[in-house]
């Protein structure tokens, strides 16, 4: 890799838990602490009861509680012997330990634990290179030509803001209308060869890993939730990820199969957070900037 990272973080993700209320109609403000490990489906334990008086899971603490409720979360001050660092979610973040928000908006949580700097788990061992962008948000361009129909383009858009709602609003891509203010520029194509979906090509600063520009290239027509996943994984790419996940699980996984490419996982998350560390306010053991620039591409074939 070219980028070497620092110290340790854990993601601990609270998913699927909801809060607050008590009886029919009511709402009011709940502490919930919980229990959970840096993977993305772990039971959580809530200290709090259903109306029964049963101690709350998170199936029946999602039935029973209106999801407009606010709900306070709290985060332990240490997790495995790590700090605390801050809760990130899309489009904020919050330094404080305990945070407010409405029950249908916990799931999109994240408490970050450690320096901010490598976030597990991850996969950033398999890959050829790590690289990141020094500014955000990533600037994005689609070009709307002959190629590039209207539910192909509206599937790349979706697929991209999964890497949005899974980031937690520090490392963000946005669309843009002109291309001389583009970081990456999106392209349809119908010549691609045979089994090939999509690739991205990127420019980056060898010595330090900063990205310059990317181009993603999809094939055209390519749609639906086919469309979805190749335009997340070619983002991803675009991201930083310079290679592979060996997870077929993962979004990055070299091959698509049809079965897969369906979410960003928490790897394929960590992954790019920990290329961006200087973001979370980590430091990055890198060269300095400038210098010599190479150009590389990643291809996407299907099975």
């Amino acid at each position: 890799m070219v980028v070497r990272t620092l110290g340790l973080a854990v993601v601990l993700v609270c998913l699927g838990c909801g809060g607050g209320g008590i009886g029919s109609g009511e709402s009011g403000t709940r502490e919930i602490g919980f229990q959970s490990a840096p993977m993305d489906e772990v039971p959580i334990t809530l200290d709090t009861q259903d109306l029964q008086g049963r101690a709350d899971g998170v199936t029946n603490f999602v039935r029973v509680y209106p999801r407009e409720t606010v709900v306070r979360v709290v985060a332990p001050q240490t997790y495995q012997g790590l700090p605390f660092y801050r809760w990130v979610w899309d489009g904020g973040a919050a330094d404080a330990q305990a945070v407010s928000v409405p029950a249908d908006q916990v799931s999109g949580l994240t408490a970050v634990y450690g320096d901010g700097c490598t976030f597990s788990p991850n996969y950033t061992d398999d890959l050829e290179r790590l690289l990141y962008w020094q500014r955000m948000p990533v600037r994005v361009f689609l070009v709307l030509d002959g190629n590039a129909t209207q539910s192909a383009v509206e599937a790349a858009r979706t697929g991209f803001e999964w890497w949005n709602g899974r980031l937690g609003g520090i490392v963000r891509w946005t669309e843009v209308s002109t291309p001389s203010d583009a970081d990456v520029i999106v392209r349809w194509r119908d010549d691609l060869d045979g089994n090939l979906l999509g690739y991205t090509q990127y420019t980056y600063e060898v010595t330090s890993g900063r990205l310059l520009s990317a181009d993603i290239v999809i094939r055209s027509g390519l749609d639906g939730r086919a469309g979805e996943g190749i335009a997340a994984h070619e983002l991803g790419h675009a991201l930083g990820i310079g290679g592979h996940s060996p997870l077929h699980a993962d979004l990055m996984y070299p091959t698509y199969t049809g079965f897969n490419m369906n979410e960003v996982t928490l790897r394929d998350a960590n992954t790019v957070r920990t290329g961006h560390c200087h973001l979370f306010g980590g430091s990055r053991s890198t060269g300095s900037p400038g210098g010599a620039t190479a150009t590389s591409r990643i291809v996407c074939p299907s099975n």
